[in-house]
C-alpha cells in the first residue's frame, strides 16, 4: 500500500512537471528528499536525481549501498540521469501504521487570507479543487498534512482566498492526471487509476486483469462508494491472463443487424445515408502485458467521433480488434468471420502487420488508414494520416524572406535528424554555421545578427538547457546592441516541436525571437472545436485528451464521413471534411497512379513579438 507522509513534498518530488530548472541544472550536492512512499509494505524515499548526484553521494545521504539502489532501480545499471525518479529504501524504519480516518473536525486556527473547508463524505482533493476553482498544487501546498488520495471526513483544509476562481476545470483535471502518472512512476505492485463514469469494481478488474475483490480490498471500498474521478489502487496482476483478440463495440444506442452489403466499389461510390457502415479498428490495445495507454487514448477519441457521427444521423457499427503487436495475429483477424464485410479499416499501426490487411482490402477496394505511422508500401487503398516527410518544410518558403541572413547555430548537443532535415530543406540557399558555446562565447554571438536584412536562426540543440541558453544568448546580444546603437532587426528562430515538452524554457523568448517550428500535429485548445471536444472527452473519461485522442477523433470523423459523402473521388470527399477536425490541416493526395494516398499537410506554428501565435 502506497502511503503519503507529506503530501506537498511528494507532489513536488514525484511530479516531473513541477521540478524547477534550478534543481535540475544548478544543484551540486545531494539533498535527501522528504517524499516517502510505501510499496508492498516497505518504505522508500522518492528521489529526483539532480546534477551532481552519484551513487556514492546518494548512499552517504540515505545510508544504503550502491548495490541496494541499483537492485531497486534496474534502469540505473547504466548510470544515473538527471531528472530520473528513483526509490531508495528507508533504513531502520518499521512499518508505518495507517492513519485512522478522522470522524470529527479537528480545530485549526484560521490563517490570514484563507478560508476553511471541512471535508464532507465523498469529497476528494479533486472535487474540492474544482469546488473552489483552485489549482490542485496550491491546495496541496497550503495543506501539508493532507494526503491527496485519502482525505479524512471532517479534516479541515485551508483554502487560499486570492487563488479562488483562478484554475479552470481542464487545468485541475490535468494536474490530477499528472499526479496519478507521477505516483505510478515509482509504484511497482500497484497501479493508480482515476475512476471514470460507469466504471465498477468488476469492469476495472476485467480491464486490469485482477479480481474485483482484490481492488476492493486494496481500497477498502465497494461499488456503492466508487466515486467518479476518485483515484484508486489497482494491484498488479501476479499472473498473466490471455486476452481475447476481438472486442466488439457498437457506436449506436441499439444493437444493429448489419445488412448484406457490397464493398467492391467503396473507393468510388458513397454509401447511402440509410446504410450501416461497418468499420474495423485494429490496434495493439493489449499485448503480453497491460494495455498501452496511447492506443487506449486513440480508441477513446474514435468513440467520441462516432458518437458525433451518430448525432448527424449516420449509422456505424465498429468492431475493435486487438492486434497484440503480432503480424500473425493480424493475419488471423483478417481471416475471421467478423472481418468478412467491412467498409473501412483503421489500422493496423505497424508496417509489418499490413500485408494480410492489404491482400484483403485490395481485392474488395476497401480503404485502409495508417493512423499513426508512415507507410512503406504503394497501394491505392492505403491512406497515410501522418504527414508525408518529403513535404515537411515546404511551408517554410513563406517564413524565409528573400535574401534572409540564415545561420545554423550549432552546439555540442544537437538533434542530428533535425539538422539533416533543415540542411536538406535549405539546399540551394546560402547559409552560415555558427558554433555557440555559452561558457566561452564572450559576447561574440552578436556577430551573427545582420542589422540590414531579416535573420533566420536555426537552433538544432537537442536538450532543454542548451536551447534555453542559446535563445537567451541571442536575445541578450540583440538587446545590448539595439539599446546601444538604436538599431533594430527582424529575427526569427526555427526550432522543433520537441521544445513544447520543455517546462523550464522562458516562453517570453518564443515571442520576442519569433520562434517557429514545423509539426505533424497541432491542437489549439483555445479553438471552439477543440474546447468542445475537450469538454465531451473529460465528461466521458474523467481526464484530458492526449494528442493520440485528437488523432483518433480526426481519423475516424474524416474517413467515416467520407464514406457517406457524395462525389466521384474518395480523396475529394475526404478532403472536404477537413474543416471539422481538431489537428488541422489534412489533405490527402495520391502520389502516383496506383500509389498510396499521403497527407501532404504540415503545420507551421509561429510566435510573434505582438504576443500572438499563428498556425498555418
Amino acid at each position: 500500500m502506497l502511503e503519503m507522509k507529506t503530501a506537498i513534498r511528494i507532489f513536488v518530488a514525484v511530479c516531473v512537471c513541477a521540478l524547477s530548472a534550478q534543481v535540475l541544472s544548478a544543484q551540486s550536492h545531494t539533498v535527501r528528499s522528504d517524499a516517502k512512499v510505501r510499496i508492498a509494505g516497505e518504505d522508500f524515499w522518492v528521489h529526483a536525481v539532480a546534477k551532481g548526484d552519484t551513487f556514492y553521494s546518494l548512499g552517504k545521504v540515505y545510508g544504503v549501498a550502491d548495490s541496494t539502489i541499483v537492485r531497486h532501480n534496474p534502469l540505473t545499471r547504466d548510470g544515473l540521469k538527471v531528472g530520473q525518479m528513483i526509490k531508495i529504501p528507508v533504513v531502520d524504519m518499521g512499518k508505518v501504521a495507517q492513519t485512522p480516518p478522522r470522524t470529527a473536525p479537528k480545530f485549526v486556527s484560521p490563517r490570514k487570507g484563507f478560508r476553511q473547508h471541512i471535508v464532507r463524505p465523498g469529497e476528494t482533493a479533486y472535487s474540492i479543487s474544482k469546488l473552489y476553482e483552485i489549482s490542485l498544487s496550491t491546495l496541496i501546498e497550503d495543506n501539508k498534512e493532507m494526503d491527496p488520495l485519502h482525505i479524512g471526513v471532517g479534516e479541515v483544509l485551508q483554502i487560499r482566498k486570492k487563488e479562488q476562481g483562478d484554475a479552470s476545470v481542464s487545468q485541475i483535471h490535468q494536474e490530477w492526471v499528472d499526479y496519478k502518472d507521477a505516483i505510478n512512476s515509482v509504484s511497482t505492485d500497484v497501479t493508480y487509476h482515476i475512476v471514470r463514469p460507469g466504471e465498477t469494481l468488476y469492469s476495472l478488474g476485467k480491464h486490469y486483469e485482477v479480481s474485483a475483490e482484490a481492488i476492493a480490498e486494496a481500497n477498502g471500498i465497494t461499488d456503492g462508494n466508487l466515486k467518479v474521478l476518485s483515484m484508486v489502487r489497482i494491484p498488479v496482476a501476479k499472473t498473466e491472463v490471455a486476452g481475447e483478440s476481438v472486442v466488439e463495440a457498437d457506436s449506436t444506442a441499439d444493437s444493429l443487424a448489419l445488412p448484406e452489403m457490397s464493398v467492391s466499389n467503396v473507393l468510388s461510390a458513397a454509401l447511402s445515408k440509410n446504410t450501416v457502415a461497418e468499420v474495423a479498428l485494429l490496434l495493439p490495445i493489449r499485448g503480453n502485458e497491460k494495455a498501452d495507454r496511447n492506443f487506449l487514448d486513440f480508441y477513446q477519441g474514435v468513440l467520441v467521433a462516432l458518437d458525433e457521427i451518430k448525432q448527424d444521423g449516420l449509422s456505424v457499427n465498429l468492431k475493435v480488434f486487438n492486434t497484440a503487436r503480432d503480424a500473425a495475429k493480424v493475419a488471423e483477424i483478417v481471416c475471421s468471420p467478423e472481418f468478412a464485410k467491412v467498409d473501412l479499416i483503421i489500422g493496423p499501426v505497424y508496417n509489418d502487420e499490413l500485408s494480410a490487411v492489404l491482400r484483403f482490402a485490395e481485392t474488395r477496394k476497401v480503404p485502409v488508414i495508417s493512423p499513426l505511422s508512415t507507410v512503406n508500401v504503394a497501394s491505392e487503398v492505403v491512406f497515410q494520416a501522418a504527414p508525408d516527410a518529403s513535404a515537411k518544410y515546404k511551408k517554410l518558403d513563406s517564413t524565409i524572406a528573400p535574401g534572409s541572413n540564415i545561420v545554423m547555430v550549432t552546439s555540442a548537443k544537437d538533434d542530428a535528424d533535425f539538422t539533416a532535415e533543415v540542411r536538406s530543406a535549405l539546399a540551394g540557399l546560402p547559409y552560415k554555421t555558427y558554433r555557440y558555446d555559452p561558457a566561452n562565447d564572450a559576447g561574440e554571438i552578436v556577430n551573427i545578427i545582420d542589422w540590414n536584412r531579416p535573420n533566420l536562426f536555426v537552433v538544432p540543440a537537442a536538450d532543454e538547457v542548451t536551447v534555453d541558453k542559446t535563445l537567451a544568448g541571442i536575445s541578450s546580444a540583440y538587446n545590448n546592441t539595439s539599446a546601444r546603437t538604436a538599431r533594430t532587426a527582424e529575427i526569427r528562430v526555427l526550432g522543433t516541436p520537441k521544445w513544447l515538452r520543455y517546462n523550464a524554457l522562458d516562453k517570453n523568448l518564443y515571442f520576442k525571437l519569433g520562434v517557429c517550428f514545423v509539426s505533424s500535429y497541432h491542437a489549439d485548445r483555445t479553438d471552439a472545436r477543440v474546447r468542445k471536444f475537450d469538454s465531451r472527452y473529460v465528461a466521458a473519461y474523467g481526464e484530458m485528451p492526449s494528442l493520440y485522442s485528437y488523432k483518433g477523433y480526426d481519423v475516424t470523423k474524416s474517413f467515416v464521413k467520407a464514406l457517406f459523402t457524395p462525389g466521384s473521388s474518395f480523396d475529394d470527399r475526404l478532403n472536404c471534411n477537413s474543416g471539422e477536425l481538431l489537428q488541422v490541416p489534412y489533405r490527402y493526395v495520391q502520389t502516383q497512379p496506383g500509389g498510396s494516398h499521403l497527407n501532404g499537410e504540415w503545420v507551421v506554428v509561429e510566435y510573434s513579438p505582438a504576443y500572438t501565435i499563428s498556425v498555418k
